[in-house]
């Protein structure tokens, strides 16, 4: 079983549109709810590609109870603790031809900090079980900094490795524990060794210097130069398929939940095969199809597993 633990989870609407002007009506052509927070969407591609996982956080409110519904109605396996706060909501706004040109994000609510106690025990209740845990999204605001350090302690306790896909302080605490691998876009990892790359080469040498410095694993997402997977043996470069996707009916592309869908393709892959680059191909595979659907994210299992053949890996070199 794969967990998965976002804190801050929301409830995603979805609105598609043709002719999206700034400051112009536009009238929807069609909208849809979806249950949102990244460890979710982790869980939901995890399953649509025949694996198990489970998505816990904290949830409540009107929103709440939304949420579970449409939770309810895609299936999807969750363990959410309630809380007396209204759960946030997200707003995505795609147009067929222009793709994804909105994306807006409620801050969610202020928690007790005691619920970082409520989460560790909810969390250690699947732990015995667990293949890999994958921590991802904000913290909810209240909940301390050090709450996904935690979390990844906790998991070591049972020899259970840790994905983690988060950003900012929570990152920078975060990674000090150790985790097994790290996913951060571009502008996530200038955030954490504290200076900028200018071309793949630089992003190249400053992957190798972390992996060797901290001994964690390091999925760098580069949006269209790919994903550079390091270890801190070896490294790879992986070019997305060169086969071009769209909306249906239309020419744009949806980026939104492309990392999401990155990461539990990712997981799936290496608690099936346990071959890391393995799980980094369909991983890249997964975030190429959703560029082509209206889901935050989306994914067809068939057609992801026939991207990854088309998926471009280069070995770098042992270091």
């Amino acid at each position: 079983m794969i967990v998965t633990v976002s804190p801050n989870v929301a409830l995603d609407r979805v609105r598609v549109i043709r002719g999206f002007q700034p400051g112009k009506q536009s009238r929807a052509l069609f909208e849809f709810l979806q249950p949102g927070g990244s460890g979710v969407h982790a869980t939901s591609v995890i399953q649509s590609l025949g694996g198990d996982s489970i998505a816990l956080g904290l949830l409540g409110g009107h929103v709440g109870e939304l949420w579970k519904a449409e939770a309810d109605k895609r299936r999807l396996t969750y363990d959410m603790i309630s809380i007396p706060n209204e759960t946030r909501e997200s707003f995505c706004l795609i147009d067929l031809d222009q793709g994804s040109v909105v994306e807006s994000v409620e801050e969610g609510p202020r928690v007790s900090p005691e619920l970082k106690d409520a989460l560790l025990a909810r969390l250690e209740t699947y732990l015995p079980n667990a293949e890999l845990v994958i921590l991802s999204g904000s913290l909810a605001l209240g909940l301390p900094l050090d709450t996904y350090s935690h979390m990844i302690k906790l998991a070591q306790r049972y020899n259970v490795p840790t994905l983690v896909d988060i950003h900012s302080e929570p990152l920078q605490t975060a990674f000090a524990s150790k985790p097994w691998l790290i996913k951060p876009n571009l502008s996530e990892f200038h955030e954490l060794i504290n200076h900028t790359t200018q071309n793949l080469t630089e992003r190249i040498e400053a992957s190798r210097g972390f992996c060797r410095e901290t001994g964690i694993a390091l999925a760098l997402s580069m949006s269209e130069e790919g994903l550079l997977l390091t270890t801190p043996d070896e490294q790879w470069l992986l070019s997305p398929p060169l086969i071009k996707m769209h909306l249906p009916d239309g020419l744009g592309q949806n980026v939104i939940g492309c990392g999401d869908a990155l990461v539990g393709a990712l997981a799936y892959e290496y608690c099936e095969s346990r071959n890391l680059l393995a799980a980094a191909t369909l991983g890249l595979a997964a975030a190429h199809f959703n560029l082509s659907t209206f889901g935050v994210p989306e994914i067809n299992s068939k057609d992801v597993k026939d991207l990854a053949t088309h998926v471009q890996v280069h070995h770098l070199r042992h270091y």
